[in-house]
């Protein structure tokens, strides 16, 4: 075989490879975050949130109803490693009546992120706040950490908050909404629970968080009552004897 015909098997082997790394090129997308929702959830030293907080308190078996308005603020304050080495933020929660009033710190909560899902824990309880992807009609268990049974207390009255909850669920993601008076582009809202069969009659369980892209929770709202008055004709606001209502709904953030 003449140099020549080598010369031209090379140039049309180079031909070839050349061809193949230019489809390569064109199948190859590089990786979008934003459609996995990770920015539902922004996390950093430094970022707060201001909420406006309604609450209704049922206490002396429905005698005594106890309904106050108040803020709280959510500050992260400090990451961390842990030993498992995931990177913990630590966020420090304050209280006050009104906006005229100071700031008071009530709690310490820590929450981390990870490419799979959010954990939080409130009260030494460890939940699973949101997952990846952000698609609509996703599920899973966000008390998979904690008893479902476990006791808490509200006005002296103990309750089975998370008894018999229903998998916490995407209804809906990338839905543009108006929440608290402010219109956010894309939301994404979180049923975690709610109640309405037979053997909730003597108790009614709701809760919903609303997430939105770049600010993180924008609201949540938890009904949590139980009554031995199984009259279902009477609303619960009437015949709750314990629990509480609870509405949370963002009004600044940084």
């Amino acid at each position: 075989m003449s140099g020549l015909t080598f010369m031209r098997l090379d140039l049309l082997f180079a031909f070839v490879l050349l061809i193949a790394f230019a489809s390569c090129e064109k199948t190859t997308e590089e990786f979008d975050s934003n459609k996995f929702g990770y920015d539902y959830y922004p996390v950093g030293v430094g970022m707060s949130w201001i909420y406006d907080v309604d609450s209704t308190i049922y206490d002396d078996l429905g005698a005594k109803i106890i309904q106050s308005s108040s803020q709280i603020k959510e500050e992260m304050v400090e990451e961390f490693v842990d030993l498992a080495g995931d990177t913990i933020y630590r966020i420090e929660r304050f209280w006050r009546q009104n906006a005229m009033q100071p700031w008071q710190v009530t709690d310490v909560w820590v929450t981390h992120k990870n490419n799979a899902r959010v954990t939080r824990t409130e009260e030494n309880l460890k939940f699973v706040k949101f997952v990846f992807p952000a698609l609509e009609g996703r599920s899973w268990n966000g008390h998979i950490f904690f008893d479902e049974f476990t006791q808490i207390t509200v006005a002296g009255e103990i309750i089975q908050m998370y008894a018999n909850w229903d998998e916490y669920e995407l209804i809906s993601v990338d839905v543009p909404e108006e929440v608290g008076g402010i219109q956010y582009d894309q939301v994404a809202t979180v049923l975690q629970t709610e109640s309405d069969t037979i053997r909730d009659v003597i108790s009614r369980r709701y809760a919903i968080e609303k997430y939105a892209r770049g600010t993180g929770l924008i609201y949540k709202e938890n009904i949590i009552l139980d009554s031995q008055n199984a009259d279902v004709n009477i609303a619960w606001k009437d015949r709750a004897e314990k629990g509480f209502i609870l509405k949370q709904t963002l009004v600044e953030h940084n």
